[in-house]
């Protein structure tokens, strides 16, 4: 039964593109295109606002774990440059010395 169901709709829909490509032409995808828009504009216009920033607060929190390790390892990163660079300073105040050593 499910199977018929299914099958009817495959060529319900094959139907379908065959008529409006008959009709439309080349031009069907484009207002396939702009109705799925119109669709989709609709809905998200619908949604009320309560239920948009409680989207976002969800976001928002799903987020700050991931910026607070992010902001972490940049720390960690910033503090191993900060000792490279002393390293480099003191290399070349060695060099210098040995330089003048030789010299």
């Amino acid at each position: 039964m499910m199977f018929k169901w299914f099958k009817y709709g495959v060529m319900a829909a094959a139907g379908s593109l065959v008529v409006g490509g008959l009709m439309f032409g080349s031009d069907l995808m484009s207002y396939l295109r702009s109705s799925a828009r119109s669709v989709r504009q609709t809905v998200k216009d619908q949604v009320p606002v309560e239920f948009e920033l409680k989207r976002a607060r969800e976001l928002i929190d799903n987020i700050i774990p991931e910026l607070q390790a992010n902001i972490r390892l940049i720390a960690q990163e910033e503090v191993k440059i900060a000792a490279l660079e002393k390293d480099i300073t003191q290399s070349g105040q060695e060099l210098d010395a040995q330089q003048r050593k030789v010299t």
